[in-house]
């Protein structure tokens, strides 16, 4: 798909209007929060669980930081994170399906092995046990992560590469004369790109997810670096006392998973058949 055939898709169809307004939404907070002078770290015990206000619009937490930029700067730690698992897993997934789709014998045999093991395991399961090896941190998480995300991205790219091997562009290419890596490049590694694009942008949102989750359970970003997952974890046992700590992350993390899935939707109904 080209992208103005992609942006038709999405400026054109219920699913992506409102996935662009949920996009917007959580933008408009983070560039609203960067452009506060408010630091994220000074702390102010006198202004500790203050109410959302005109001087605090998302209220303080239990050290007196204003909420609002910790929810901005989280969400460019969060988001930031998530553009680097899909970017690391879709190049990856490129290469390796696509040579084991177009190469075949003991190279895909051994990729495909690799890659079955790796899908037995579920993506969190597998990130939990990648960090327990490497221990909690940032780039860390996002090696994780990429890693459990590598396998399900190369299977389906291999399925793609198979399905255009024996394409009649593909073939004439060849006999035009055009060299192996050329005519792959143009005819094969493009086409998948694009379908793969899709999937990836599919997925963004469960990787928002699972990296909050994972910071809830104390294994993604280290504090003081402020994460939605983190934030809400820090925040259960002031739910009584001031409920915005919860609600302010929480519905970041929510309008982001919906804003990725209907985008994603209707990249998918804007494809030609």
């Amino acid at each position: 798909m080209t992208a103005q055939g992609a942006l038709r898709a999405v400026t054109t169809t219920a699913a992506g209007h409102i996935g662009i307004g949920c996009a917007t939404a959580v933008v408009a907070v983070i560039a609203a929060g960067a452009l506060r002078h408010a630091s994220t770290d000074t702390v102010s015990i006198t202004d500790a669980f203050r109410p959302p206000s005109w001087a605090h619009p998302f209220g303080t937490d239990d050290f007196g930081r204003d909420e609002l930029a910790r929810v901005a700067a989280a969400g460019r730690t969060s988001l930031s994170a998530a553009v680097l698992v899909m970017a690391i897993a879709t190049a990856a997934a490129l290469v390796l399906g696509t040579s084991a789709g177009l190469i075949g014998g003991a190279l895909d045999a051994a990729l495909m092995r690799v890659t079955d093991v790796l899908l037995a395991i579920p993506n969190l399961v597998l990130a939990m046990a990648v960090i327990g090896a490497l221990g909690p941190g940032f780039d860390h998480l996002v090696i994780a992560l990429s890693v459990s995300y590598v396998a399900s991205f190369t299977r389906m790219t291999r399925a793609f590469a198979l399905s255009a091997r024996h394409r009649a562009d593909l073939a004439a290419a060849r006999l035009a004369g055009l060299g192996w890596w050329r005519s792959v490049l143009g005819h094969v590694a493009r086409p998948v790109a694009g379908q793969l694009t899709i999937i990836s942008t599919l997925s963004f949102g469960d990787v928002v997810i699972s990296i909050a989750a994972l910071s809830f359970l104390g294994l993604g970003v280290r504090p003081p670096t402020p994460e939605w997952g983190a934030m809400l974890s820090d925040s259960r046992g002031n739910f009584a006392v001031a409920p915005w700590l919860l609600l302010a992350p929480g519905l970041a993390i929510v309008l982001t998973a919906i804003a990725v899935n209907l985008i994603a939707d209707a990249l998918r109904e804007g494809e030609p058949a």
